[in-house]
């Protein structure tokens, strides 16, 4: 059978469901335009500038609040990704791969560090503290949240409260915030055109609060580029779509909102570490314009589309003046699929129709001057990941393919699933602030029934593994569950009415590493012959787990703050990426046990009665490992003592905005030091320096605020190395490189009424 290759998205039903999402918008807000009249806001110019990034005033951990402003001026200017939003925090390394912070790469790793661990398993983070995409190979919920929609992003560092929405909390807690219907009417709308054929349109249009106490948005945007190496769009093209309502109904605050998105782009092609070492000569290297002796390689053979939908239902509940009920749900679905060139001269279809849902409860009182919460919250999700199926093509000059086979094929007896319950208590004794938690975490890690592959025909997933008959039982693995407690501590302690020391202490909980899932069943004859069987190796997989310890200090006074922070964290059973020596294959288990010692610092201002603001953060970070790896061949890597695979020891950001009779200009600066893509320290990535700038007018047109602007990122064309993966798009068994953007330029023109 041929395939004929087609660039564009597939046209899935949330497509369908993204025009009826925009159709319903737009239409229930022009019919409250209509109903009632409701005036526009007056434009405010800006005074005084509220600090771009800092810490979140209200929390004893180390907590770090990135503003809608610093997205603005420093954010991906694709205008999603929330990764690369908080970019320039302290001890944070978000890596990159195009300009635009708008390229996915189909896997596990999706580019985040914090402190020295790799947030794995695809889009972690949460929304409105709802999980929707905690392990996810597909793009998940990273670039469907438009920044018009956000009204800020936290991340949560060392030592995680019970009561933030996180799964896993080894690399932290990052929370993107909604942006709600807004109380005040208006209209929002921006373009954008850039180097590489970079477009993105964008508008938000508010009703403001109606006499029914009902509000509502609608929104969407699109974005295209061409890569900025080889040939293909990425995106090819995007798409988002949201809608939002707010109702009040006396002490009950009800929110709800849907949303659509569709992505489609051609794949970057990763490098191998020897390229790297000559980037001058390799960071254009890319695949093929066109097909050649090894078609597999051509740039129309390697890319991705996925169509997504979502809805988010809130309600808080004022039980009295100290008394409040919180209830959010979720449900998410993703569907589509990734076509990779392999070393074996096929291409690979990484096949996804998957769902995901769950809900939170959470319940918050005072009691005898005594703040107390206790809530709950559960996430069911279909997987992959791991891959469930995998189809294989051979790749025709013509620009089609002709199916070859299955490659793999599993099914999971059930979803994975994740639960918790938590209890808090915090109070003040004179100069001290005291907070104690705990939370009860569950995970139940389903069973996967590999099926034979030979002789199967092509067709849908369903369809294969029917024809498959019963699945092969050496190959299949049984479920099992994880649970842990995970105590927390925090002291706050006023030294005087600028100065607060902080201290923080906490039990985390990271992913199983079940990479090498995958990697088993396309290698089953190798792991076999070493003595491995697919139960052993997913018995092994466990969640990593952290004992962590946060010092700091925090001074503010106006608008000036400056947060020091000394932590240790000891690992266990942290995942780690590397190539076995038995089987002469990377993939990644939980077999890593370390810590890590380091200083942070984050420091914030405002001068000049608000014309100037800035920030600056920098970071050093020991993290290393307590003993060699074993792997789960019997292979022992001498890694003891050696920093952790892809973590610079120091990494810092300085960025400000400096606004004048409309003007502004906000440039940014960050570095990291050197690291190693491999465990063993056979493959060393130098450091790297790079600096991006913005510049601004804004001015006022019959109400109107007008804002044109110019971002230059990679302002000096630095060749570097942005982002390293374990994941294994080509079949090589390797480590992947990918380098950073070259010098980029975005023009954009902005209005609110």
């Amino acid at each position: 059978m041929t395939t004929t290759h087609n660039k564009l998205a597939f046209p899935f039903a949330p497509r369908r469901l993204a025009g009826r999402v925009a159709a319903i918008g737009l239409g229930a807000i022009a019919f409250a335009a209509g109903a009632q009249t409701v005036g526009l806001p007056p434009v405010v110019v800006e005074g005084g500038a509220r600090p771009l990034q800092s810490a979140e005033a209200d929390s004893a951990g180390t907590v770090y609040v990135v503003t809608p402003a610093a997205v603005d001026a420093f954010g991906p200017p694709g205008g999603a990704n929330p990764y690369r939003m908080v970019s320039t925090l302290p001890s944070v390394l978000a890596g990159e791969i195009d300009p635009w912070g708008a390229a996915n790469i189909t896997g596990g790793n999706k580019g985040l560090r914090v402190r020295g661990l790799n947030a794995s398993h695809g889009g972690n983070g949460s929304v409105d503290g709802l999980v929707i995409s905690a392990i996810n190979p597909g793009p998940g919920y990273l670039w469907l949240f438009d920044a018009e929609n956000l009204a800020g992003v936290s991340l949560a560092q060392g030592p995680v409260a019970p009561d933030r929405g996180a799964i896993f909390t080894t690399t932290g807690a990052l929370d993107s915030q909604l942006l709600w219907p807004t109380a005040d009417a208006g209209l929002r709308a921006s373009v954008a055109a850039g180097s590489h054929e970079f477009r993105r349109v964008a508008a938000r249009l508010d009703s403001g609060e109606l006499s029914t106490g009902t509000r509502l948005f609608a929104s969407g945007s699109n974005v295209t580029a061409d890569k900025w190496r080889g040939e293909g769009g990425a995106p090819g093209d995007r798409t988002n779509l949201q809608f939002a309502l707010g109702q009040r109904l006396g002490p009950v605050d009800l929110r709800f909102t849907v949303l659509a998105g569709s992505l489609s782009q051609n794949q970057y092609r990763a490098l191998s570490w020897a390229q790297t070492q000559n980037l001058s000569a390799s960071r254009g290297f890319d695949f093929d314009a066109l097909p050649g002796a090894a078609r597999q390689y051509w740039y129309g053979f390697n890319r991705q589309n996925y169509d997504s939908s979502l809805f988010i239902a809130e309600a808080d509940w004022k039980l009295g003046a100290d008394s409040l009920l919180s209830a959010r749900a979720y449900g998410f679905h993703e569907k589509g699929s990734s076509f990779d060139g392999q070393a074996n001269g096929m291409v690979r279809e990484w096949l996804m129709d998957h769902r995901s849902a769950g809900g939170a409860l959470d319940y918050t009182t005072r009691l005898a001057g005594t703040t107390l919460k206790a809530g709950a919250w559960l996430a069911s999700l279909e997987p992959p990941g791991p891959p469930t199926a995998w189809k294989m093509y051979r790749p025709n000059a013509d620009g089609s393919l002709s199916f070859a086979s299955w490659s793999l094929l599993n099914k999971p007896t059930a979803n994975h699933r994740f639960d918790a319950v938590y209890a808090m208590a915090e109070r003040r004794f004179g100069p001290a602030d005291l907070t104690l938690g705990l939370r009860q975490w569950r995970e139940r890690l389903p069973g996967m029934d590999a099926y034979a592959t030979t002789g199967l025909g092509d067709g849908d997933t369903a369809s294969a593994i029917a024809a498959a008959g019963s699945p092969v039982a050496a190959r299949s693995v049984r479920g099992r569950s994880h649970s842990q407690s995970l105590p927390f501590v925090a002291l706050a302690l006023d030294l005087d009415r600028a100065t607060q020391l902080r201290a923080s202490a906490g039990k985390l909980v990271g992913a199983p590493s079940f990479d090498a899932w995958q990697v088993y069943q396309n290698n089953a004859a190798a792991f076999a012959a070493a003595g491995v069987s697919a139960q052993s190796l997913w018995d092994a997989s466990r969640p990593e787990t952290a004992n962590a310890f946060d010092l700091g200090l925090r001074w503010q006074a106006g608008a000036w703050s400056v947060e020091p922070t000394v932590y240790r964290t000891n690992f266990s059973h942290k995942a780690v990426a590397f190539r076995d020596p038995r089987v002469n294959l990377a993939y990644s288990q939980n077999v890593g046990e370390g810590h890590a010692d380091g200083v942070q610092l984050a420091a914030a201002w405002a001068l000049a009665g608000g014309e100037f603001s800035g920030f600056a953060s920098a970071s050093f970070n020991r993290a290393v490992f307590d003993q060699d790896l074993t792997t789960a061949t019997g292979g022992v890597l001498p890694v003891k003592g050696r920093q952790f695979p892809d973590t610079p020891r120091w990494l810092a950001s300085l960025g400000g905005r400096w606004a004048r009779e409309g003007w502004s200009v906000a440039p940014l600066v960050q570095a990291a030091g050197m690291r190693y893509g491999d465990s063993t320290h056979a493959e060393p990535v130098g450091g790297y320096w790079t600096a991006d700038l913005q510049l601004a007018k804004a001015w006022r047109v019959d109400g109107r605020r007008l804002t044109a602007s110019v971002t230059v990122g990679n302002l000096f064309d630095r060749r570097y190395v942005g982002l390293i993966t374990s994941g294994d798009q080509n079949g090589s068994g390797g480590l992947n490189y990918y380098p950073a953007p070259s010098r980029s330029a975005v023009a954009k023109l902005a209005v609110e009424l």
